[in-house]
């Protein structure tokens, strides 16, 4: 059981200018800050000495949209609004490069295997990348906007992405084939996870509704949950049941789905949007970004610790799920703390 009264969140890293995109490393704690300038600043981050800068590097000639380490962690890719995807070794060099990855402004990128990467740009199109060759495989031109959210299922190599054209998809990365596309719903949206171990996906959109949709019906949701009063921007899972989501109300928060329920504030960015969250490779910690230079991160233990006490997740609201419910909202903050907090 983590100690409640110890906050383990290291310091906040202040980058050189606003941050569009975060990666974690997946082994050690370092963290990775894609900036609107083109640079990439990597650092490592300590819980009681301040973070460490390790490399700072002009990388684009405009804004670092997407960033994402290899599953080794010795490569990192960098995906840019000037329409490159640039992969960096542990030096900071440039081992591969293409200047004209997309047509248009690259906006996401996701590692899904080994050596394997998708990414998506502003009108819309899809790619998927093998690093081995060093080329693109496919293309997918599924959607009339920016690609704006993408979560991988690895067990079923399938590739989930929104848009802002309101829509989901579902891509086959073995078969390299679209295998259903949503119809369109009542607002864009702006961020995607996989919860209840596989079942269900959880969107996030511009009217702060999450949208939950059967694994294979993709054609239109199956669930609405009115739970934000902003656009929801950015998620995470955290188990089978629980996410976080990050809002342009600048709240993070811990969210129940199915049955529905607001458990709590983990973090507060104030008066910016929540624009990215990560967790580390331990998950002992949440990193997030938001509409400034500054990268800040949050004390997330007691989300798996109380996960790992209440035992197997499902959609049985037994007892000991509901126990670890109450403990995890115990360790929480309400949205209406923000305010008393300042008084």
């Amino acid at each position: 059981m983590a100690d409640e009264d110890l906050d383990l969140a290291p310091d906040s890293i202040h980058c050189s200018d606003q941050v569009f995109d975060v990666a974690c490393h997946p082994s050690v704690h370092v963290a990775a800050a894609g900036c609107v300038n083109g640079a990439v600043e990597v650092y490592r981050y300590h819980t009681f000495e301040p973070c460490e800068q390790l490399l700072s590097l002009q990388v684009h000639e405009s804004s670092v949209r997407s960033l994402a380490f290899e599953k080794d962690g010795l490569t990192l890719y960098s995906a840019s609004s000037d329409h490159s995807l640039i992969a960096l070794n542990t030096e900071g060099s440039p081992v591969w490069g293409d200047q004209s990855a997309h047509d248009e402004a690259l906006n996401r990128m996701e590692v899904l295997a080994p050596g394997i990467l998708a990414t998506g740009d502003d009108v819309g199109c899809v790619k998927l990348w093998d690093m081995r060759a060093r080329s693109s495989v496919a293309q997918f031109h599924v959607h009339e906007d920016y690609i704006s959210g993408m979560a991988y299922d690895q067990e079923r190599a399938t590739l989930v992405c929104v848009s802002g054209d309101a829509t989901l998809s579902a891509i086959n990365v073995r078969q390299q084939s679209l295998e259903d596309r949503s119809v369109e719903q009542v607002d864009e949206m702006h961020s995607v996870t996989i919860i209840k171990n596989g079942r269900k996906v959880v969107c996030g959109t511009q009217d702060g509704v999450l949208l939950v949709f059967s694994w294979g019906k993709w054609n239109d949701r199956s669930h609405a949950f009115p739970g934000h009063p902003h656009s929801v921007d950015t998620m995470l899972a955290v188990d089978a049941n629980t996410i976080c989501t990050g809002s342009s109300d600048g709240l993070i928060r811990v969210v129940q789905v199915q049955p529905d329920r607001v458990l709590g504030v983990l973090g507060d960015h104030e008066d910016f949007p929540v624009e990215g969250m990560r967790f580390s490779h331990d998950r002992s910690v949440m990193v997030s970004y938001a509409h400034d230079e500054t990268v800040r991160f949050w004390d997330s233990r007691a989300l798996f610790e109380d996960a790992e006490e209440g035992g197997d997740d499902d959609d049985d609201d037994d007892d000991g799920e509901s126990k670890r419910q109450q403990a995890l909202e115990r360790r929480l903050r309400t949205p209406s703390q923000r305010f008393f907090s300042d008084l």
